[in-house]
């Protein structure tokens, strides 16, 4: 879908539509990122001037209002925390304001207050984040202080990561714990690797697993103490069972990719509380 558009009129001429831009607030960074056509940017513009530009560009670092997706749900709030069910096919954050198939924007459209927190990143409070085609609990917090103090110490106030992955096969004698270095490779780091070098190493329980001989698929319990990119998808293609609909590293092409957040367990004020999703029906 094309980007919508506005048009502007600007009451004094500039040299360039790059410097009318930055009259307008936006940083060099911002206005690279979204227009790539250097003579569009060095055109001269005159007094009164009708240009089209794109709401990406003026609407840059907020979130837009309409959402368009399958229905997330709140499994669990409080003065300080939000768990989120984030259905598979959406994205936890957009990446500009054009994208409405993300949590962020869900929130918004039901007046959500708190998308104040950490204004200046698209992440805005979002303590976690799954991919686009992962279900399962998302958590976001209410407050920066709260956020910041989250992400100094993550594995001292989250204290469990539960998740659960549908493999093809007999996967029941993989239960154990698994330690591997993985660093993003490939065209655009769209996928990770395990390698032998001082990469970060990362932290993986196969916890248990259910076996369904008659359909030769195992269901595998996993909980992991870091939380790497892609981590669990990588740690079970490099164990033999790739996750099923994870074509990027193995896996059966499938309705969708089947892997599920099924429990966070956050500390707060001395108090655990256990925020769980159920596991979807096509599991």
């Amino acid at each position: 879908m094309e980007t919508p558009k506005i048009d502007l009129c600007f009451l004094k001429s500039y040299e360039t539509f790059f410097s009318a831009l930055k009259d307008l607030g936006l940083s060099s960074n911002q206005i690279k990122k979204h227009i790539t056509n250097k003579k569009l940017l060095e055109a001269k513009i005159s007094s009164r001037q009708l240009t089209s530009i794109s709401l990406d560009i003026i609407n840059n670092g907020l979130i837009s209002p309409i959402y368009s997706g399958p229905l997330p749900k709140i499994l669990f709030e409080n003065d300080f925390v939000v768990g989120i069910d984030k259905p598979a096919g959406i994205h936890c954050h957009p990446l500009c304001y054009s994208d409405q198939g993300n949590l962020l924007s869900w929130l918004r459209q039901n007046s959500f207050k708190y998308l104040d927190v950490n204004v200046n990143s698209y992440d805005r409070g979002l303590i976690n984040r799954i991919d686009f085609e992962t279900s399962g609990v998302v958590l976001y917090s209410k407050c920066g202080e709260l956020l910041k103090e989250i992400r100094e110490n993550f594995e001292g106030i989250i204290t469990r990561k539960i998740y659960y992955a549908k493999v093809s096969g007999d996967a029941s004698h993989i239960k154990g714990d698994y330690s591997f270095h993985l660093r993003p490779f490939g065209p655009g780091k769209k996928k990770v690797v395990c390698v032998e070098t001082e990469a970060p190493n990362t932290f993986t329980t196969i916890l248990d697993v259910d076996c369904n001989s008659v359909n030769d698929f195992s269901i595998v319990k996993i909980t992991i103490k870091s939380g790497y990119r892609h981590q669990i998808r990588v740690v079970m293609s490099e164990l033999g069972f790739p996750i099923i609909g994870d074509v990027l590293y193995g896996g059966l092409v499938s309705d969708r990719l089947y892997l599920h957040s099924y429990n966070y367990q956050i500390k707060l004020g001395g108090k655990s509380i256990e925020i769980s999703s159920p596991l979807p029906k096509d599991f």
